[in-house]
């Protein structure tokens, strides 16, 4: 998980398709620095919210089992604009049907996911990380190249001057690379933001007051 680009949010799980749970974990990190590496052997299975299907039984008598480790992985590419980082995670799930019957309902599959993460520095700030403007379209033709799903961008404009310049270039950044996402605006200029396109919002000071 990228907390650079994850957005706050009221949903106690985050927002869907964004990896937030840390499990007991085995982790080697074998490069460090702004360029680092990190592989991990996790706990196998998850917690998540079922929601309405909860309490659903699909099949009866079938019982699930986690025969291997989770695999997962980080790899960040940092440079003086800032950062790409690509993630990912590799498990086994087995399912065992524990009914002596005619049908043997047992079986297994594999499971696996990656994301690709980045910020897109707006205001050419030398203090903060993410992908030059000039650098977006080799970028996400890289992520592209290689089949990750790049579903949106984020910004944060430089502190202290109209943020509305901004969010509207991002939105067109966005509108023009046919990106859905747009993750811009916080607690002080998050109603500019989605009158510029906002899909995320950052609202943690207007919900719960200023940091101490």
């Amino acid at each position: 998980m990228d907390p650079d680009v994850f957005p706050n949010s009221i949903e106690y799980w985050g927002p869907p398709g964004m990896v937030y749970f840390l499990n007991v974990q085995f982790r080697w990190m074998p490069m460090q620095g702004d360029t680092n590496l990190t592989l991990a052997l996790e706990q196998p299975g998850a917690s998540g919210d079922a929601g309405r299907f909860a309490d659903r039984i699909e099949l009866q008598n079938i019982q699930a089992r986690f025969p291997l480790p989770d695999l997962t992985g980080q790899f960040t590419y940092g440079r003086k604009w800032g950062y790409v980082r690509a993630a990912g995670a590799l498990r086994r799930l087995n399912w065992d049907d524990t009914l002596d019957d005619a049908f043997d309902l047992s079986g297994s599959a594999t499971g696996w996911g990656v994301n690709l993460s980045s910020n897109v520095n707006i205001g050419a700030e030398e203090q903060k990380g993410g992908c030059a403007i000039a650098d977006l379209p080799a970028l996400l033709a890289e992520a592209r190249g290689a089949e990750l799903p790049v579903v949106g961008l984020m910004c944060v404009p430089p502190a202290g001057i109209e943020a509305a310049p901004f969010f509207a270039l991002l939105d067109k950044l966005a509108a023009d690379h046919g990106l859905p996402g747009r993750s811009m605006g916080m607690s002080d200029d998050f109603e500019t933001a989605i009158m510029l396109g906002a899909t995320h919002v950052r609202v943690g000071s207007a919900l719960f007051g200023a940091r101490e």
